[in-house]
């Protein structure tokens, strides 16, 4: 299976086969199959980014329409929980979210751990979903099945998103690689990620806009892992993320007073 996973250690190739093996267990269950659709950080390395840049351990998802999720958590440990145990779970507003705690076949064997989120609450679909066939095929487990996930300019918006709302530095490397090595399209990107604000009420500042490239820049200098960008440039996309991209995002902010200084205002800027 390392083949299909870049890494150099045993427990990350097999936390890879086993978040494959996740998500075509899950998405062959006909209820989540018309209920969820793959998000994040792992849907762009899965569905855009093949080979994975960066390890990741965890499965976001998102609740397509509104409604109960009753149903949906109960398929969900149907589906994982005969393979990798009983997960701790909690249900907070707006996220569920299943911890699963497995040890890795390994010698000795190494405590791992997988993280499957849904946002029960973001039903907005901005360009549209699409499916795409999604397969396992090892000595372990051998399936295909059909996910619905978003387009990458989407994909990168919530990236972006988070970048605005958070520092963690995998969002800035995730942008990073995105940028540098498919056709995304920057203008797309900012045009989604203000309507995923907007359909927040979350308003765009100059401020955070201009903190977002200071901030990013900092972080760029502090997180080596962002050196194995696979483009020839890693600044490059940089640019892009923190120059362009940040100024299309002030380009749709407002001030507060100039007495008081840059605050939130309580409306989205249209």
């Amino acid at each position: 299976w390392r083949a299909n996973a870049p890494w150099v250690e045993d427990a990350p190739v097999e936390q890879d086969l086993v978040i494959r093996r996740a998500l075509v267990e899950m998405f062959s269950h006909p209820l989540l199959a018309r209920s969820l659709a793959f998000r994040g950080g792992t849907a762009l390395y899965k569905r855009y980014l093949s080979p994975a840049a960066r390890y990741s351990e965890d499965i976001d998802l998102v609740q397509m329409e509104a409604g109960p999720a009753g149903a949906v958590m109960d398929a969900i440990q149907a589906t994982l929980n005969p393979w990798l145990g009983k997960p701790r779970w909690k249900q907070t507003r707006g996220r569920v979210t299943f911890r699963y705690s497995f040890e890795s076949d390994g010698a000795p064997p190494l405590k791992m751990r997988l993280k499957v989120e849904i946002n029960t609450r973001e039903h907005v679909a901005v360009i549209g979903r699409t499916r795409r066939s999604f397969g396992v095929r090892s000595r372990w487990f051998e399936r295909t099945a059909s996910i619905p996930t978003f387009e990458l300019d989407e994909l990168l918006a919530t990236k972006l998103r988070a970048l605005y709302q958070r520092k963690k530095g995998r969002d800035l490397f995730d942008l990073v690689v995105a940028l540098g090595d498919v056709g995304s399209d920057p203008q797309g990107i900012v045009h989604t990620f203000r309507s995923y604000m907007a359909a927040e009420n979350y308003p765009i500042t100059w401020p955070n806009t201009g903190k977002l490239h200071d901030d990013q820049r900092r972080t760029m200098a502090k997180r080596k892992t962002l050196r194995r960008s696979r483009t020839s440039d890693p600044k490059g996309p940089l640019r892009v993320v923190g120059g362009p991209m940040a100024a299309r995002c002030r380009a749709h902010s407002q001030p507060s007073r100039p007495s008081t200084g840059w605050q939130l205002r309580s409306r989205v800027v249209a």
